[in-house]
């Protein structure tokens, strides 16, 4: 069954109650449920991925063939022309499924952007896993502020402001257009973190390095959050 884009939000927040959220110690107990994982993710994509199918079949593979993460080099790397024409093959075939996709696209800074699809469901559970790694570092996701510039979500409309989740605290995030912050721009940048003192900032990696030369040059500081994510355009 096919998740509801607008139920995507709390669809993440229920993977994110299943993923572990502590870095294991036990390396040999996470080997063995890491092996046992790639004999489930093998199967479910034989048994679920028509594309993956004609994969193990051309190769004379079954999922019975791997019970490792050494077994995986078993299985061919698939390039980006590969990815490329399979979703374009998605996309032509099955055009009324749009809406029950996200589309995310690459930058395309080694040539022609990538685009591919997937549905609501698997972008909740990638959103957690994102939300899992900022917590490694201590943000934490119910109290914590995080500012990032619009081109990191270029899907969000920073007029509409915050939603009544986050007036109540929970989830803050402030969103701002970066070609509003160049040349002598970057004061107001600067103020701007300062004044909002988030606890993730999430910048491409030259505005950081301007901003840090910017501070410097006029002796200005700048609120430490307690993680830094330099992105690239988009991700």
């Amino acid at each position: 069954m096919q998740l509801k884009k607008e139920l995507k939000n709390l669809m993440t927040f229920y993977y994110l109650g299943k993923l572990d959220k502590k870095i294991p110690t036990d390396y040999k107990k996470a080997k063995e449920r890491q092996d046992k994982l790639v004999h489930q993710t093998m199967k479910r994509a034989y048994e679920h991925v028509p594309y993956y199918r004609a994969i193990f079949e051309e190769k004379g593979l079954t999922p019975d063939d791997f019970h490792s993460t050494e077994d995986l080099v078993k299985f061919p790397v698939m390039t980006r022309q590969d990815l490329r024409a399979w979703m374009q093959s998605e996309f032509e075939a099955h055009p009324d499924q749009k809406d029950e996709w996200e589309i995310f696209s690459t930058s395309g800074s080694s040539g022609v952007p990538l685009k591919f699809a997937t549905t609501h469901r698997e972008a909740a559970c990638m959103n957690a896993n994102w939300i899992r790694v900022l917590m490694f570092a201590g943000y934490k996701p119910f109290t914590g502020k995080m500012l990032s510039f619009l081109t990191t979500h270029s899907k969000v409309d920073p007029k509409k402001g915050d939603s009544w989740v986050q007036k109540l605290g929970i989830m803050r995030r402030k969103i701002v257009p970066e070609h509003l912050y160049v040349g002598e721009g970057m004061r107001d940048l600067i103020e701007l973190v300062n004044d909002y003192k988030p606890d993730c900032l999430c910048f491409r990696k030259n505005v950081l390095v301007r901003m840090a030369l910017y501070a410097k040059k006029h002796g200005m500081s700048i609120h430490k959050p307690k993680v830094y994510t330099p992105v690239r355009a988009r991700w």
